[in-house]
């Protein structure tokens, strides 16, 4: 790091202390959250910028001995220029599906085939594309977006070669004129994922090119030419944004880790369009005068590391199934009247469909969607979706677990309106009364419940996804007019069970480190009633990091309500870091740290400053996409309208019934070690003579049912490094003791609120 002028802070990390007091006394209330981050050489980089003021150290994370020979540097494709378009995220995301494709040794196409970027600007958010459209009086449409969701979107849309998908882009019509029935999707990706750190990201790159976000410093990244590039080296950086690039090897020199990138600005950025730069600088904003670039935290110069699964052995597919009431080996059933209730709950309940060649959609429905087709042969029966209308759609509970559906089936076999409900195995089962048995509705007694209770959790123990499907039949004259439909809450008791479904996904071979988590409802692979090993890159706070869980759960209860009052037509995430830097109570002067740092933030204070000043998407404040000039929105990001009010309540039987229309947040008392062994049980606070007082720690419930003769809630909760989901006793109490020595009891959840929105 010789390039960076001194002075330099030098830190005995193992003392906690600095040996030099060179400093700017500004820089002292940093320096435990800077020693935590534990840099390398202890040596410290103090930088004032016109903008600014920043920290920047290293940290390595691999060594020289650890390195592959595998360099994907010569691409079969040219260094392409996106001009003053802003579609790196797409640009880099195509090459990337064609890349793995090509590159795999698997080799899925035996010739190099290029995808087609346009057609992810075109699709991938039509709402920002329009926005753009008129803002620009139609010369542009191309919109900054997350590279990863651009990925999942070709995962479950597909995409077309780019040879199919032309006369398009901007400075055309929009939205575009072609027909998109006549474009042939293909299925590319199985699994979209993100690497936490360089050391995998350099196992995975022995595979295929991976995708990164790389924070740009402007004039120092013009100006690398065939240098490194390492960030911000002179009072003249400014930060402009995040850039989607493709990683295509990883060296070590002199001891510093240094990524070989491709950009997509043409041959004249850079070396001929490549580019190095160190993987080990980690960047600390401390003060700045405009946009925040790297939050509250140290945060790494290039990260995200983030690539498509295409190999064929890691598509989800269905291995075991219980149909008729007990265990299958082939998608058969003796009644034609079961294989067609089942298929209509299938494909009324995805939204993938069968392609000309393949079947394209989600991962988890297309494996759905591919067991029901073979059903549709092995039975000679075919049901067509034409032949039915959906009514309306609507969580039990929470999005989370379980996902219902009615459909008016007139122009199928068999009329009237039938209510679906697809996703977690143990709610569904807990809401059957009966059981479909070859084309009879046979009463769901204790014993049978067990058994299918105990399969579901065998199922589970092997890391499969499970999934039930189960419906009720629903007079036709109970049916809200449509001007209330939007209030009706579908009716999810008393159900009849279909079948059980248990989904195998390779790249859940232990951990489950996905980065989100599915809404249609699963038990995940380490069960659902436990606590998951589940990293939210980005989103899981530390345990000291109160305001920014506060944020998470006040973000979440407002997408949740949103999509429960029909505001929203599916789950949009808002962002709880725009709550962190702009709903925080200021701390008052003298207190020591600077102006700029605030006091806690709760989940009530996220939620009033919501609904008075209103809050950006969680995509409108990331600001990933190609920027050499800062997007117009980091300054003046576009803020979603919310009314209503905040709803507080002490009464966990008033909240509970708050918890039938919406999530509800609250506080757990926790509990260690008892919190982190908790296995496949339920949470009933201290239970062992180890048991110590954690504190309480933020949580939302979801809803409450009946397990193993106990009434417990379904509760997520921000805790350590992880959001997880729990069942927690309502039946237990706390202990808790008084500042006068005195204790008393209480629930374990506590402190509720929610947000009550109007649909005005």
């Amino acid at each position: 790091m010789a390039h960076l002028p001194e002075p330099a802070l030098y830190l005995d990390v193992k003392q906690g202390a600095p040996t030099e007091c060179n400093h700017p006394p500004d820089l002292g209330p940093f320096l435990p959250r800077i020693r935590n981050s534990k840099p390398d050489g202890m040596k410290i980089h103090y930088l004032r910028t016109e903008e600014a003021t920043l920290t920047i150290w290293k940290k390595i994370e691999i060594r020289k001995e650890d390195l592959h020979d595998r360099n994907w540097f010569d691409s079969k494709v040219p260094v392409q220029d996106q001009e003053d378009h802003e579609t790196c995220w797409s640009v880099s995301g195509a090459e990337n599906i064609s890349d793995a494709l090509y590159y795999n040794d698997d080799s899925i196409n035996k010739v190099y085939v290029p995808y087609s970027s346009q057609y992810l600007v075109d699709f991938v958010d039509t709402e920002e594309a329009t926005k753009k459209y008129e803002k620009t009086k139609g010369k542009h449409y191309c919109y900054p977006y997350p590279a990863y969701e651009g990925l999942e979107y070709a995962m479950n849309h597909g995409i077309p070669r780019r040879d199919d998908w032309t006369d398009t882009g901007c400075g055309n019509e929009f939205p575009p004129s072609c027909n998109l029935g006549e474009v042939r999707l293909k299925h590319v990706l199985n699994d979209v994922k993100s690497l936490p750190n360089v050391k995998q990201a350099n196992e995975y790159l022995k595979i295929q090119p991976l995708l990164g976000c790389l924070a740009i410093f402007q004039p120092d990244f013009r100006q690398i030419r065939k240098r490194t590039y390492r960030g911000p080296t002179s009072k003249n950086s400014k930060f402009v944004g995040w850039h989607s690039v493709s990683l295509r090897a990883i060296k070590v020199v002199n001891g510093e880790t240094i990524g070989i990138g491709k950009n997509t600005h043409g041959i004249q950025h850079g070396n001929s369009g490549h580019f190095e730069v160190s993987l080990d600088i980690v960047v600390y904003e401390l003060e700045t005068k405009g946009k925040r670039s790297f939050g509250r935290r140290p945060g790494k110069l290039f990260n995200s590391f983030t690539y498509g699964e295409v190999r064929p052995a890691y598509q989800k597919k269905v291995v075991e199934c219980y149909l008729d009431g007990h265990k299958i080996d082939h998608p058969e059933t003796r009644s034609k009247d079961t294989a067609l209730f089942i298929l209509e709950a299938i494909f009324n309940h995805t939204s993938g469909h069968d392609g000309q060649t393949e079947v394209i959609g989600v991962p988890i429905e297309r494996a759905l969607l591919k067991w029901a087709l073979k059903l549709q042969l092995n039975m000679n029966v075919t049901y067509s979706k034409s032949g039915s209308t959906t009514i309306e759609s609507s969580p039990c509970n929470s999005m989370e677990e379980c996902i219902g559906i009615a459909v008016d089936c007139h122009k199928s076999y068999e009329g009237g309106i039938r209510v679906h409900w697809k996703g977690n195995p143990s709610v569904i089962l807990g809401n059957c009364t009966k059981y479909d048995c070859y084309g009879e509705h046979v009463v769901m007694s204790e014993s049978k419940r067990t058994q299918l209770r105990d399969s579901i959790k065998d199922m589970a123990a092997r890391n499969l996804i499970c999934i039930a499907l189960a419906y009720q039949k629903f007079e036709c004259t109970n049916l809200p007019r449509r001007a209330k439909r939007h209030r009706w809450r579908l009716p999810c008791k008393d159900l009849i069970l279909l079948a059980i479904f248990g989904i195998e996904d390779p790249c859940r071979l232990g951990k489950d480190d996905d980065h989100h988590h599915e809404k249609q409802g699963l038990e995940k692979i380490s069960d659902e009633e436990r606590i998951m090993d589940k990293e939210i890159e980005n989103e899981a706070p530390a345990q000291d990091d109160a305001s920014l869980s506060s944020a998470i759960i006040a973000a979440d209860l407002l997408s949740s309500a949103r999509l429960m009052r029909k505001l929203d037509n599916v789950y949009t995430k808002y962002s709880a870091q725009y709550l962190v830097e702009n709903a925080c109570p200021k701390k008052e002067a003298g207190q020591g740290e600077t102006d700029h740092h605030c006091s806690k933030l709760t989940v009530k204070d996220g939620l009033k400053f919501a609904l008075k000043e209103g809050i950006p998407k969680e995509e409108d404040w990331l600001h990933l996409g190609c920027m050499f000039n800062r997007p117009s929105f980091s300054h003046n990001a576009a803020r979603v309208c919310m009314k209503g009010e905040v709803i507080e309540t002490a009464s966990v039987n008033e909240a509970l019934e708050f918890s039938t229309h919406q999530p509800v947040g609250a506080k757990l008392h926790v509990f260690s070690p008892d919190i982190d062994l908790l296995g496949d049980g339920i949470y009933i606070g201290s239970s062992c003579e180890k048991s110590c007082y954690v504190g309480l720690r933020n949580v939302i419930i979801y809803g409450v049912t009946q397990m193993d003769g106990q009434t417990v809630a379904s509760v997520k909760m921000c805790y350590g490094n992880k959001v997880a989901f729990i069942k927690v006793s309502l039946e237990a109490v706390s202990l808790q003791l008084l500042k006068d020595g005195l204790s008393k009891t209480g629930s374990l959840l506590v402190d509720f609120c929610l947000p009550r929105l109007s649909v005005e």
